[in-house]
C-alpha cells in the first residue's frame, strides 16, 4: 500500500532510495553474513531478517509520505493536469473538430499531422 501511494504522488525516486538502501545495503548483506558466512546460519534466522527488514522499510516509506510536502505536490499535480487538458483541446480545435469532442473521435495520425504542420499556432 506505502509504495502505490508514492507512485502515486510521483515519489518514486524517493521508494527506490528507500528499498534500496534498506533491502540491498542493510538486508542482504545482513543476510549474507548471518545465514552464509557463519557457521551456525540458518534459514530461521534469514526469516527474522527479512521481516524486520520489511518493518524498517514500512517505516521509511510512511516517513517520506508524512514528511512529503503536500503543497507543492498538489501544485504540481494541479498544474500539470491543467496543461494536459489546454492541450488536448487546442490540438481537437485545431484538427477541426469541437471542444465537444472526445479523444476517440480524433485518430492518432490527424494529431501527428497537426503536430508537424505547425504546433506554434496552436500551442
Amino acid at each position: 500500500i506505502n509504495t502505490g501511494i508514492l507512485r502515486a504522488l510521483g515519489l518514486q525516486w524517493q521508494l527506490a532510495k528507500c528499498i534500496f538502501i534498506v533491502l540491498w545495503c542493510f538486508s542482504l548483506p545482513c543476510i549474507i553474513y548471518v545465514c552464509i558466512i557463519q557457521p551456525d546460519g540458518s534459514l530461521d534466522r534469514m526469516w527474522t531478517i527479512l521481516f524486520w527488514s520489511y518493518i524498517v522499510l514500512d517505516i521509511t516509506l510512511v516517513t517520506c509520505y508524512v514528511s512529503a510536502d503536500w503543497n507543492e505536490i498538489s501544485k504540481r499535480i494541479k498544474y500539470e493536469h491543467r496543461h494536459q487538458d489546454d492541450k488536448m483541446v487546442k490540438v481537437i480545435v485545431a484538427v477541426g473538430g469541437s471542444n465537444n469532442d472526445t479523444e476517440e473521435d480524433i485518430s492518432t495520425t490527424q494529431i501527428m499531422d497537426v503536430g508537424e504542420q505547425s504546433s506554434n499556432n496552436f500551442l
